[in-house]
């Protein structure tokens, strides 16, 4: 199944998001089905392998995603560990840093690397996002941080705002 180019891709879309709006619409949280849906679009997504940097052997883009993305939570359990709203600017300054190294050395490879697919689709977008968790820690916004609930932020709602509702999954 080729993502946005397949009929079978769009119905797999559509059946994952129609239980989620008919818990909406009767009231109940859907985090735990939006978790689910959103970690299998990743398999979706992101199943197929390919040469990051040519001579090195294939790998699958699943197990990059997966690898950034416990990069950018364990920066947001940094930070948070080192007090959260009251970290001292160097740690604030360093996680940002940190945080923006996998987008920059992406951006880096084809130059350095010619012929490298180091990276995955999304990865300015998801980078982004995990850069404003890191800001809404840093503003006090976000206290706590579990695994689902930052996978949800980060890859399908991308509002602070929702972590009220996410902080069920503590």
């Amino acid at each position: 199944m080729t993502p946005y180019a397949s009929f079978s891709y769009f119905a797999l879309v559509a059946l994952l998001v129609a239980p989620a709006a008919w818990l909406g619409w009767r009231g109940r949280p859907a985090g735990r089905w939006v978790l689910a849906s959103a970690l299998l679009m990743l398999v979706v997504h992101h199943a197929p392998s390919h040469n990051l940097v040519p001579g090195l052997g294939q790998a699958r883009d699943l197990w990059v995603v997966l690898a950034f993305g416990a990069w950018q939570w364990f920066l947001a359990r940094w930070l948070l560990a080192g007090g959260g709203k009251k970290a001292p600017a160097w740690r604030f300054r360093t996680a940002l840093g940190l945080a923006l190294l996998p987008l920059i050395a992406v951006k880096l490879a084809p130059v350095l690397a010619p012929g490298s697919r180091l990276g995955f689709l999304g990865i300015s977008y998801v980078c982004f996002r995990a850069l404003d968790v890191l800001f809404a820690v840093r503003d006090g916004l976000v206290t706590t941080l579990a695994p689902g609930a930052y996978t949800v932020l980060v890859t399908v709602d991308g509002r602070v705002q929702r972590m009220r509702a996410l902080k069920a999954w503590r």
